[in-house]
């Protein structure tokens, strides 16, 4: 090699070595800043769940000696707007590995019961004795759970405590690689206080923990080789052809089969009480499509019917990789009872089963001694909007964010866009209990 060669290799080394370490440099510096910027969005989010908790805690005690309807209206709102502050501040923290279940219920249940009180004081309803006694001991968890949280806080300024993880570092818990210190979180989360069980309206409630399957409640148990049979019964085959799967004591206990294929697996729950049918999933290809949608609905009624669930009204259905799966409410003296909800799929290649889903109707169909409407039809259909065109007017139960019931009149109406709308009035008081605005297109109609 010749004395120039040499040196131009060299430059070109050196040249080399020059721009990978700027690209380097750079990257670092990119990589700081990034990792700077999470880190004062993590402060900003600590900061700011501390300020919401404290916040809610000083709303609670006002709202424990609040006496007139405005008062107990402005504070509920507040608690509300806390709440919900809280819960945004706490799901941009890093804190995905810990099991912060408690300490996100009490944040939900607190909004929801403030949103409780906001409607009752709306109807100029004053609080009464019991709900202030929640109140009380609402504002004491909060008071408790606000100071923890500053302590943890004061421990993370003072670098004792780190946000996120690495692989010798806890989250939220002492620095030490091999620290099982309950000082961050992990500590509020285990030794969370008790407070007052609240029961209200809202899906955080402590009812809803408690609730048994109504329908199959009192029903006797059969055995898993009685279950047996049924599944194969379902399956149309022998039932020394389907394998168990074991069962579940979950709130509703069943027994699980599944029966296999060279196109795939068929699984069937049995209830163990009264043994239904609770769920049933066929994972085999769909095939192309043969046959109408219409005619997959009219095939899923039928499936249902079979089955042993009489009078099912079919509310909506959605269309999807050549499935229909259709949503079917039971109905009672033609009154549409919403949450007797099952869910059935049919294959759109020969009509055949894909699945079914029958926990709304094992959790809550029964007998219902539906009273007449207070409110008329007509009065009714009063308060909805005078913008919409009313097209259809039934009569139906709803259930309600916390899972109770509310007996309505079903106006589906339309706007001036031919978008559709359903609104729903209670028969009891007329006030309007609910708005779903219909989504339809080529797969079908979806209700938000």
């Amino acid at each position: 090699m010749t004395r120039k060669n040499t040196v131009r290799l060299i430059s070109f080394t050196v040249a080399f070595c020059v721009v990978t370490l700027g690209f380097a440099i750079a990257g670092w510096r990119q990589a700081t800043l990034y990792q700077r910027y999470l880190e004062y969005g993590n402060q900003r989010a600590f900061s700011n769940l501390v300020t919401s908790i404290s916040n809610l805690d000083s709303a609670l005690q006002k709202g424990v000696y609040a006496n007139s309807p405005s008062m107990i209206s402005s504070l509920a709102a507040q608690i509300w707007r806390e709440s919900s502050n809280a819960k945004a501040n706490l799901s941009q923290m890093p804190l995905s590995n810990i099991n912060l279940d408690q300490t996100q219920k009490f944040i939900s249940q607190v909004g929801e019961y403030g949103y409780t009180v906001l409607r009752k004081a709306s109807s100029g309803e004053l609080l009464s004795d019991e709900d202030r006694k929640i109140i009380r001991s609402l504002s004491k968890t909060a008071d408790k759970l606000a100071m923890e949280l500053e302590e943890v806080k004061t421990k993370y300024d003072a670098g004792s405590l780190k946000l996120g993880q690495n692989q010798t570092q806890k989250t939220f818990s002492a620095k030490a690689a091999d620290s099982t210190s309950d000082g961050g979180f992990d500590g509020i989360e285990k030794n969370f206080p008790e407070y007052a069980a609240l029961i209200y309206d809202g899906p955080y409630s402590d009812h809803i923990e408690k609730m048994e399957p109504v329908f199959i409640k009192g029903k006797p148990d059969i055995t898993e080789a009685e279950a047996k049979k049924k599944a194969a019964n379902f399956l149309k085959t022998e039932p020394d052809k389907i394998k168990s799967s074991g069962s579940s004591n979950g709130k509703i206990k069943t027994y699980t089969f599944y029966l296999e294929s060279k196109e795939g697996e068929i699984s069937v729950e049995i209830t163990k009480a009264g043994g239904y049918i609770l769920q049933a999933t066929d994972s085999r290809a769909g095939g192309e499509k043969k046959i109408s949608a219409e005619d997959a609905v009219k095939r899923a009624a039928s499936i249902l019917n079979s089955l042993g669930f009489p009078n099912m009204k079919e509310s909506y259905h959605t269309e999807y990789d050549n499935v229909v799966t259709v949503n079917f409410a039971a109905t009672v003296k033609n009154v549409i009872c919403y949450p007797d909800l099952i869910k059935v799929s049919v294959s759109l290649n020969d009509g055949s089963l894909r699945s079914i889903d029958a926990y709304g109707y094992i959790m809550n169909h029964k007998e219902r001694n539906l009273p007449a409407p207070t409110v008329s039809m007509d009065v009714a259909s009063k308060n909805v909007n005078n913008g919409l065109k009313i097209l259809s007017k039934s009569l139906a139960v709803i259930p309600t964010n916390g899972l109770n019931e509310v007996f309505c009149y079903e106006f589906k109406c339309a706007d001036a866009t031919k978008r559709h709308f359903i609104i729903y009035v209670n028969a009891k008081t007329g006030s309007e209990e609910n708005i779903l605005i219909l989504i339809e297109n080529e797969n079908g109609t979806l209700a938000m």
